[in-house]
């Protein structure tokens, strides 16, 4: 049955299917003028590049340098001092009290004349009796006392200060004066004083600077004591 049914189907037919009409052509463009061609635009410049992060150098360490090593200082050798011997200082005899009972030379010329006159008659009599007396250190050991009287020696009279001229102070001060042998005054010192600071310093400072005939045991220059009065008065100014 099968064998039958198959041979009463028809075999397939090819049908064939043509589209009817033409073809539609589609409306032609409006023709426009042919515009011109735009030029190319330049291509945009690239982008800047990005700058990488630079990592910071870490500095080196720097070694510190080791100072140079200091000189070390010789040692100095000390100077080996030598021992000063002082010079030998004359050995000054007590002197007589001819020396202490001198009398002392004033500020005015008359007085010192007739001072200088008694003391070198006194003196000049205690020698020549010594050597009347049979005594023969006598004229060997005679003692003058220093001066400061003769004309030569041009000593200068101490100022009156003219502060003490107007404050009407007088008064008579004394210096005790160490006499050298070369008959400088090696010191002035203010035996009584005037009263007034400054008639003490004036006659002080003046006689530090005078020259006296040194006091001779026999014909030997010797250091003695010696004093000054001086006398500042209005009246004789």
């Amino acid at each position: 049955m099968l064998a039958a049914a198959r041979s009463n189907i028809e075999p397939p037919k090819i049908i064939s299917v043509a589209l009817l009409g033409s073809l539609v052509a589609p409306p032609a463009a409006a023709q426009t003028p042919a515009a011109s061609s735009p030029e190319p635009a330049a291509p945009p410049a690239p982008p800047p590049p990005v700058p990488q992060p630079v990592e910071p150098q870490r500095p080196r360490p720097v070694q510190p340098t080791p100072p140079p090593p200091k000189p070390t200082p010789r040692p100095t050798p000390r100077p080996v001092e030598q021992p000063v011997t002082p010079p030998p200082q004359p050995v000054q005899e007590p002197a007589p009290a001819v020396s202490e009972a001198t009398p002392a030379v004033t500020e005015s010329a008359a007085a010192s004349t007739q001072n200088a006159a008694s003391n070198n008659s006194s003196e000049t009599g205690s020698s020549a009796g010594g050597a009347a007396r049979g005594d023969p250190s006598g004229a060997e050991n005679a003692v003058t006392g220093p001066s400061s009287s003769a004309s030569y020696l041009n000593n200068p009279k101490p100022p009156y200060p003219q502060a003490s001229r107007r404050m009407m102070e007088e008064g008579t001060v004394i210096l005790r004066v160490l006499v050298s042998a070369q008959g400088k005054a090696n010191r002035v010192e203010i035996k009584v004083s005037s009263g007034f600071a400054r008639l003490d310093q004036s006659a002080r400072q003046t006689v530090q600077n005078w020259r006296f005939v040194p006091a001779k045991r026999g014909n030997t220059p010797i250091d003695m004591w010696y004093d000054v009065p001086v006398n500042f008065s209005l009246r004789n100014p």
